[in-house]
């Protein structure tokens, strides 16, 4: 309630009215930053990012809470959804939430020593069931340019491998592990 008062005036009767004022919360732009980590390693810290905060105020000063994810870490390449889990404002904001996701990426994988099969060089490496891969090739250490081998690699378990017709030149492998 708004209580008027203090003014005069020799001139003038006044009159005071009283009145309300009425003080509607601020509008919080909380934005979750697209995370990325590595298989089988400990969660990074989900963070984001702020607009809206009024005077003074810092998202320390007016934020509370964690944001969350979806569970589970089976899917390589697939997105889990950051949400707002406990964040909570104080009570002069209202939090417009936008989520983002969390991807997981394959390790760097282990390249096992090729083996022969008839005219075939086998090329094997460590994997992640789902994790997507490609190989590639080049004909000797002082070649600038890789080349892929054709058709990328889903692997369906811990081990994956793609063939190779053997050449008269030695080729050099490496493994990419593909967004």
């Amino acid at each position: 309630m708004i209580t008027p008062g203090g003014l005069t005036n020799g001139n003038y009767t006044i009159t005071f009215n009283t009145g309300t004022l009425n003080i509607t919360k601020a509008v919080l732009s909380v934005v979750a930053d697209h995370i990325t980590k590595t298989f089988g390693t400990v969660d990074p810290s989900l963070t984001f990012s702020v607009t809206g905060l009024k005077f003074s105020d810092s998202a320390a000063s007016v934020l509370t809470g964690l944001l969350t994810r979806v569970s589970g870490e089976t899917l390589v390449g697939n997105p889990y959804t950051i949400t707002q889990g406990t964040l909570t404002a104080n009570a002069n904001y209202i939090i417009a939430f936008t989520s983002n996701v969390l991807t997981i990426t394959a390790p760097s994988p282990l390249i096992f020593p090729p083996t022969l099969i008839g005219t075939n060089v086998i090329i094997s490496w460590s994997a992640v069931t789902n994790g997507n891969y490609r190989v590639q090739y080049k004909p000797a250490l002082t070649t600038t340019n890789w080349t892929d081998l054709a058709g990328d690699v889903n692997a369906t378990n811990s081990t994956a491998s793609k063939s190779d017709i053997q050449t008269s030149t030695n080729r050099f492998y490496r493994v990419q592990v593909l967004p």
